[in-house]
């Protein structure tokens, strides 16, 4: 058994006479050098990440391991509360339809889900042009009352003149 160093001083000094002794032995030069490089090499790697080299081989690394599902549960878990068998839940009662105008999202998107800002209930899923049109007049209830006097011809904005060759008015 060896002798056991027997340090005297205050506690700080005997911590700076250890990490000497340390920095003596085979082991604390390896772990000295390696602590002297660490600027350098974090340069070095932030060049790399900044190069179009870099950027290429992150962004293979993301294609690889991501999941696109996993990330809209994750998603929505955060941003809702709800896990994707209560989306599925809601969707199902909603007979997979928005809850206002009863159509579905071009290209098979999932529907939107509404939900109040002040307080985070959630009131249904919406289509993305319902969930648009809500989040404009749920912040201005009179933009509303405005497009409602438009649409029936009673804004003093109306210009009232025959349309062109529309695909509507063709049938």
């Amino acid at each position: 058994m060896g002798k056991k160093q027997i340090y005297s001083g205050t506690k700080k000094e005997r911590n700076n006479q250890a990490v000497a002794k340390y920095q003596q032995t085979k082991k604390g030069k390896v772990a000295q050098k390696r602590a002297n490089q660490k600027p350098k090499r974090r340069a070095k790697n932030k060049l790399y990440r900044r190069s179009s080299k870099g950027k290429v081989t992150r962004r293979k690394y993301q294609n690889a391991h991501y999941d696109p599902q996993e990330r809209y549960e994750r998603s929505i878990k955060y941003l809702y509360g709800i896990t994707i068998v209560e989306y599925d839940e809601i969707f199902e009662k909603q007979n997979g339809v928005c809850a206002i105008c009863g159509g579905i999202n071009e290209g098979g998107q999932r529907l939107a889900i509404d939900h109040d800002h002040k307080n985070g209930e959630i009131r249904g899923l919406l289509c993305i042009r319902c969930n648009m049109w809500l989040g404009k007049f749920e912040n201005n209830p009179d933009l509303f009352k405005e497009f409602e006097k438009y649409l029936k011809g009673q804004s003093p904005h109306n210009i009232k003149k025959p349309g062109g060759n529309c695909p509507e008015r063709r049938n």
